[in-house]
């Protein structure tokens, strides 16, 4: 039997309840929009669909990243005053939002009628933010099981919510819809604050670390724009370069799954800067481990049956499934990035975090214009754009700061998804889809755990023992 180090466990631990939170909070997002969608107009779906993405951006951009600089210092001897001094930033960026919010109401977006939604908006904006805020200090003071407690709470409310609004009414609007995820907002700020006051104190001794919250979360912001823009903003891109409302469509859908990949793998390298800032040790060296392990274990079932899969959501979306299988290995490329900037973080670079997020930003607005301009490309132009960007920031990565240490990671992960994702598609369509992503599975497993031992399967057993035996 293999041994593993206290770092490895605990790490492992952590991010296993965060990754329970984020699949439950996800299944409950989708069960919650597919009942909407039902019981709704398209155009109410639309209104809160848009009031959806303006707080996400909004709140992606605006706290000038100091959920990062929370999360790095939140097991350190100065968590209280970076806790206190970003918790400052964020209440002077909401309230100045909120105003905003309030002042524009909606102008030149829709009309009339959606004034009011703009208005719950710029109320709830504030309890959003703060909602998000705490829930990354509690992760990064290591309390990842409360944090999923509240996203089981609030996912489970939003859904009641919308259930209960529909028996009571009979159909349900924008508005409703609106509230069924303003109101749990309500619910996760408070418990957050709650949980929040028996792990941090307000406190604020030195200019100097409110200074240095500032620096950390500024340095992070392109980075955090970047990933707003793909989350967001890329198919308005998309939909701006194109003119091609059925091509956006399922290209949002396709790029909505690949997130839904990296972020439920990406809680390793999260949970692993406050643990290496805490322990003074490499521990983001297991998440990438990790990570791309599960990356590449769901990626390649995804990618070997993405016409079934798209099928699944809508019939005719299933011709474009080459756009959802190319996206595949991005997961992989986002889960080596994130690990990359959890290293920076950790060693304090903030130069460079700034750097690599800036070239990301420029290097997708050039690649997407340029291949939604050919015809040949039009439609897996995102896919196309993305692969491309990350292999220039991983570039400046390997050779501009000579990290070097995930290359072996990273080829095995891109290889077993790829390969275990093609093998897949072929077994897909001669026999079952099913079928095909067992097989997709299986090559990742064989590659990980028999071919190179980069996580074995005796590993796993032991990481899951550790989760349940505390």
């Amino acid at each position: 039997m293999e041994k593993l180090g206290d770092a490895e466990k605990d790490l492992f631990r952590k991010s296993f309840w965060l990754m329970i939170g984020t699949l439950y909070m996800n299944l409950m997002s989708l069960l919650f929009w597919i009942i909407a969608s039902r019981l709704s107009t398209a155009e109410d779906v639309g209104y809160a669909t848009t009031a959806s993405s303006l707080i996400m951006m909004l709140s992606g951009v605006l706290t000038l990243g100091m959920d990062i600089s929370v999360l790095k210092y939140g097991s350190s001897r100065i968590k209280n005053e970076i806790f206190s001094a970003s918790l400052m930033i964020v209440a002077f960026s909401a309230a100045l939002t909120s105003i905003a919010l309030v002042i524009w109401q909606g102008r030149g977006l829709y009309g009339e009628e959606y004034r009011q939604y703009i208005m719950i908006l710029a109320a709830v904006y504030p309890l959003f933010v703060f909602g998000n805020l705490l829930s990354v200090a509690l992760v990064g003071a290591g309390e990842s099981k409360k944090v999923m407690f509240i996203r089981i709470i609030t996912s489970t409310l939003k859904v009641a919510v919308i259930i209960v609004s529909a028996a009571i009414i009979g159909i349900i609007n924008g508005i409703i819809i609106l509230l069924s995820f303003s109101i749990p907002a309500v619910i996760g700020a408070a418990l957050g604050a709650l949980y929040v006051r028996s792990i941090y104190t307000i406190r604020m001794r030195s200019f100097q670390l409110f200074r240095e919250a500032l620096r950390v979360g500024v340095a992070n912001l392109p980075q955090k724009v970047f990933g707003v823009i793909i989350s967001n903003l890329g198919t308005v891109l998309l939909a701006f370069f194109t003119s091609n409302p059925a091509l956006v469509g399922m290209t949002y859908i396709s790029l909505m799954i690949m997130l839904a990949i990296s972020g439920f793998a990406g809680v390793f390298s999260t949970v692993a800067l406050p643990q290496s800032v805490a322990k003074n040790s490499e521990v983001y060296v297991h998440s990438l481990r990790y990570g791309l392990f599960i990356t590449s274990a769901l990626a390649a079932p995804v990618g070997a049956a993405s016409w079934w899969i798209l099928s699944i959501i809508k019939p005719e979306m299933a011709h474009a499934w080459r756009t959802l299988t190319m996206l595949t290995p991005v997961a992989v490329l986002i889960t080596s990035v994130s690990n990359v900037i959890t290293e920076l973080n950790y060693k304090g670079k903030n130069r460079e975090i700034a750097i690599l997020g800036a070239t990301m930003i420029a290097s997708l607005f050039v690649f997407l214009y340029a291949f939604t301009r050919l015809e040949g490309t039009r439609e897996i132009s995102i896919a196309i754009a993305l692969i491309l960007t990350y292999a220039i920031a991983l570039t400046y990565v390997f050779i501009g700061l000579k990290i070097t240490w995930l290359l072996k990671n990273m080829l095995i992960a891109l290889a077993g998804t790829c390969l275990g994702a093609g093998i897949g598609v072929m077994v897909s369509t001669q026999i079952h889809p099913v079928m095909g992503g067992l097989i997709a599975l299986s090559v990742v497993v064989l590659m990980y755990s028999l071919i190179f031992k980069v996580v074995t399967i005796k590993e796993i057993i032991l990481l899951m023992r550790s989760v349940f035996s505390t």
